[in-house]
């Protein structure tokens, strides 16, 4: 049976207890919140076609319904209710609570809505490529987006139904120099974070700065888009400048040197010991972050990432391919490298069951760059807390206290750890061509993960850079490795010194980056990355050219 046949059992049920009867009226509302088809009279001719072979069943199966309808999920519902007619009608009174809850925020939760009116942007970053041109991260924010996160995300506010943590962003191409120089940005000013701009269709005819780039809206669906946007100087309201997510709403969670014995008892809970059968499993999620430990009957998660890019028709193949196995994980923890929107982007992509487990994540609560990050990340980390506080493990990084540059914790299977939060300067290697861009904070700051079995073990860097690893966290290089920061050209002041054979995973995909010295070699991954590894006796795997890697930890 169909999922929309099933549904009109629900529907029908819905209908004889509530005492109401609007077929078409609840048919759009199923159809909004479970069908993804751009043209709804399709979905509508279908819905109709399968509500009909519900009736035809129910006349067979279930006597003593005579009314009309379509549900969800399988057949054995009907056998199992078709005796009991109450606890049909319970059961799709609680289905239809959820229908109408969704279908409520769907109203609330969609563009034209959130994006309603004037709207505003703050710079959290911006780098330079080698050319000299730059690119800009930005978060969007209007009236609409301040008033529901606010409400929603109130610590008096208990409808885990209602929310779920989105993404409203706006990444530029690379621009040059002169035209950077007229947005008047200074980063570590507040101020002049905050500009005002206007989507543009078409050809821009005006004086104010127009600049292309990929708008990211996730809340009812995930959408990747290109676009331009003109930015405009002017009076910030009060309201969209101090419009800030409460991030001490977490600080109950966060886990410092002072609380380490607290934070080791508590992993030591999560943990195991030993196991009988690990299998590691890399995603292919374009060029973002992704990765699946399986231990027995546990399940952990190292990254939720997505890219930001569209990516061309093989990698969208692939990541589709990817994402279906995704979306059936129910994991028993999330580890969280670090904020960047490549490695949280893919919650996007999974059910609600991935907030009802255990995170760890570095705190940016506290951190001295907090404006460095996404109001989207922001967004996340408040959501956790929100949540389900017990949940929730912030590592801190501030400078009293924090926990950077060491080994939070380690038993015979796990290890993790905190990078250093530094950036390093450029050195001379036989491996570089150019000059080194040394990885951001942002980078540097994020946690790692070691897997450690009787004669192999695999690390999980993130987009921590070798120098910033923790002391003692790498004595040597691993069977393993999933390569730091997608490749990218870093510091190579380490050497790989063993002889063991060894496989090296680069997450990749489609980006904008390029080297100047050698137009074929992408910065991500970048040619001196892969030679040094190469040289180092590796051998290169890109998930670029699959759905996924797996494999067995020995």
């Amino acid at each position: 049976m169909k999922r929309r046949a099933l549904e009109g059992v629900y529907l029908l049920a819905y209908f004889e207890k509530q005492n109401k009867y609007d077929y078409d009226t609840y048919k759009d509302m199923i159809i909004e919140v479970v069908d993804n088809r751009e043209d709804i009279s399709e979905a509508r001719d279908i819905f109709d076609i399968y509500y009909k072979q519900s009736l035809c069943f129910l006349n067979r199966c279930i006597p003593w319904y005579r009314l009309k309808t379509p549900l969800r999920n399988t057949i054995a519902y009907f056998e199992k209710y078709s005796n009991n007619k109450y606890e049909i009608n319970n059961y799709a009174d609680e289905y239809f609570k959820k229908i109408e809850i969704e279908y409520n925020q769907k109203k609330i939760r969609n563009e034209e809505h959130l994006l309603d009116g004037e709207k505003y942007i703050r710079i959290y970053d911006f780098e330079f490529d080698e050319n000299n041109q730059v690119q800009l991260y930005m978060s969007i924010v209007t009236n609409s987006i301040i008033e529901y996160d606010n409400t929603m995300l109130s610590e008096d506010n208990n409808k885990k139904g209602y929310y779920r943590p989105y993404f409203v962003e706006f990444i530029s191409d690379y621009i040059n120099k002169e035209d950077f120089k007229r947005l008047e940005i200074d980063i570590n000013s507040e101020d002049s974070q905050w500009k005002k701009i206007n989507f543009v269709e078409g050809e821009y005819k005006g004086n104010n700065p127009c600049i292309p780039g990929t708008f990211i809206f996730s809340a009812s669906p995930l959408k990747i888009d290109k676009r331009k946007i003109e930015i405009t100087n002017c009076k910030i309201p009060d309201k969209v400048k101090n419009f800030n997510l409460d991030l001490r709403s977490i600080r109950d969670n966060v886990f410092n040197s002072e609380r380490k014995k607290e934070l080791n008892n508590k992993l030591k809970e999560i943990f195991p010991t030993s196991y009988k059968k690990c299998e590691i499993s890399i995603f292919n999620v374009g060029q973002g972050s992704f990765n699946l430990i399986e231990m027995d009957n546990k399940k952990f998660i190292f990254d939720v990432g997505y890219s930001r890019n569209n990516g061309e028709k093989i990698e969208k193949q692939h990541k589709e391919r990817s994402n279906k196995l995704i979306k059936s994980i129910k994991p028993d923890c999330v580890i969280l490298s670090h904020w960047d929107l490549d490695h949280i982007l893919g919650i996007t992509n999974m059910t609600d069951k991935v907030f009802d487990t255990c995170w760890i994540v570095p705190d940016i609560s506290n951190s001295l760059k907090k404006k460095n990050f996404s109001d989207s990340a922001k967004r996340l980390l408040c959501f956790l807390a929100w949540y389900d506080k017990t949940n929730l493990i912030a590592i801190s990084s501030s400078k009293t206290g924090g926990m950077d540059n060491t080994i939070i914790f380690s038993n015979n299977v796990f290890e993790i750890g905190k990078g250093s939060s530094k950036t390093y300067i450029s050195e001379k290697s036989q491996y570089l061509c150019g000059e080194i861009n040394s990885l951001n904070y942002q980078n540097n700051f994020g946690l790692l993960l070691k897997i450690m079995g009787q004669r192999e073990q695999i690390i999980f860097p993130g987009d921590c850079e070798y120098n910033a690893f923790p002391q003692n966290f790498m004595t040597q290089f691993p069977n393993y490795l999933v390569v730091p920061h997608h490749g990218s050209k870093m510091l190579f002041n380490v050497s790989i010194c063993n002889s063991r054979v060894k496989f090296a995973f680069i997450s990749s995909g489609k980006n904008a980056y390029e080297c100047k010295c050698e137009k074929a070699c992408k910065a991500h991954p970048h040619k001196c990355h892969i030679n040094f590894l190469k040289e180092g006796g590796y051998n290169i795997y890109e998930t670029a050219m699959t759905d996924y890697y797996k494999f067995k930890l020995e």
